[in-house]
């Protein structure tokens, strides 16, 4: 059974799944961090909800820091005419700190942000078993540790959006989703990904980061 698909969830199907919330996450989390790499892979990891193959290949021009108090970061996904552009306020120092690693290390290469893992023969695997070194996980009803993972951190940021007051098409657009002709008929063909939709996320986003939710 794959790593991301084990019985981690236990939790959540009994209702008593509880959000990782981003206090918690400065204090008990990232603090545990192996190295920057690490530390800044969990930090995009939690705040962006990423599938390994959007963090993949995340390369240096994906950033933009143009726009000032946010990092607008272009996660390229799997799923034909979807894409991620997801405004991020630089609203805690981490976001700041993270900024810098991007802007100013050199030494990454040409293909991702995160080298070792770009290097690594699995990436998911790489991450997750780091996790397990730093014993940065949770654990589930039968008191099993499970490190965490991109899986955990997507279902984790969409709970916390939710909190925040997102709707389900806010959700949709945030995790890179094409919207459900289900539940919205043909209506969806005229809902685009506008600035204003993702700078609504963002402020969500800050919700989360300050912790009033």
């Amino acid at each position: 059974m794959p790593i991301y698909k084990n019985k981690m969830f236990k939790s959540l199907e009994s209702g008593n799944y509880e959000p990782i919330y981003f206090c918690d996450f400065k204090t008990n989390i990232i603090s545990k961090a192996l190295n920057d790499e690490h530390k800044f892979l969990l930090l995009l990891s939690y705040i962006t909800g990423a599938r390994p193959s959007e963090l993949y290949t995340l390369k240096k021009e994906d950033f933009n820091f143009m726009n000032k108090g946010y990092m607008i970061v272009n996660l390229k996904t799997t799923k034909r005419g979807v894409n991620r552009k997801l405004w991020i306020p630089i609203s805690d120092v981490l976001f700041s700190d993270f900024k810098k690693y991007v802007v100013n290390k050199l030494v990454f290469p040409r293909e991702s942000v995160f080298p070792s893992y770009f290097k690594a023969k699995n990436f998911r695997g790489k991450f997750f078993h780091d996790n397990r070194r730093a014993g940065i996980g949770v654990y589930n009803d039968d008191g099993v540790f499970i490190p965490l993972s991109f899986y955990i951190f997507r279902h984790n940021i969409l709970s916390l959006l939710a909190e925040a007051g997102a709707d389900y098409v806010d959700l949709q657009i945030f995790k890179g989703a094409k919207l459900s002709k289900q539940l919205y008929g043909s209506s969806v063909y005229y809902i685009h990904r506008s600035a204003k939709s993702y700078k609504k996320l963002a402020s969500l986003l800050r919700k989360i980061i300050k912790c009033k939710i």
